[in-house]
């Protein structure tokens, strides 16, 4: 995928992530949260086709904890 040249934004939180990939030689810097960032991050997704490989087991559990109510 080449992530060299790219910049990683990670989770401010997971300093530990940011040193992961560091180390494997993929520009990552931590990102500033604001105000609602989960709420505005869902309704991204919502906008978009996610395709997920199906061994992606924990990605996909944690897409379906953020389900909503589907309508009648």
């Amino acid at each position: 995928m080449n992530l060299s040249k790219s910049t990683i934004m990670v989770d401010s939180a997971e300093p530990r992530s940011i040193q992961f990939f560091r180390e494997n030689n993929i520009n990552a810097k931590p990102c500033n949260k604001g105000k609602d960032s989960i709420k505005l991050g869902l309704m991204f997704l919502q906008d978009h086709l996610i395709i997920v490989n199906p061994r992606c087991v924990n990605f996909i559990e944690e897409l379906e904890n953020f389900s909503y109510v589907k309508s009648k």
